[in-house]
């Protein structure tokens, strides 16, 4: 984890089959100091508790989270994050 520089949460809009509707990723982009860039999917779905336990471990040891859009913030309320991230969308085409 020393090696980390940052994380930057970002998230994606994705068609969801079979039905065309869309949904949302949430992105992690692993800065580490040698420059070097990892990129993945989180997986908020598996239960946002032990997802947000997750987190708080890593802030705890000293990584920081670049997180414009609030999404870990969002994470720790009620509201489901697709609701969160659409809204967030309809407020960024304005």
């Amino acid at each position: 984890m020393n090696q980390i520089e940052y994380i930057a949460v970002t998230y994606a809009k994705v068609p969801r089959l079979p039905y065309g509707a869309y949904g949302y990723d949430v992105w992690f982009h692993i800065h580490m100091y040698d420059g070097s860039i990892f990129s993945f999917i989180s997986l908020t779905l598996s239960g946002k508790k032990d997802f947000n336990k997750a987190i708080d471990f890593m802030k705890n040891q000293g990584i920081y989270f670049k997180d414009g859009y609030h999404i870990l913030d969002a994470l720790h309320s009620k509201e489901h994050l697709s609701y969160y991230l659409e809204r967030l969308e309809k407020e960024q085409s304005k």
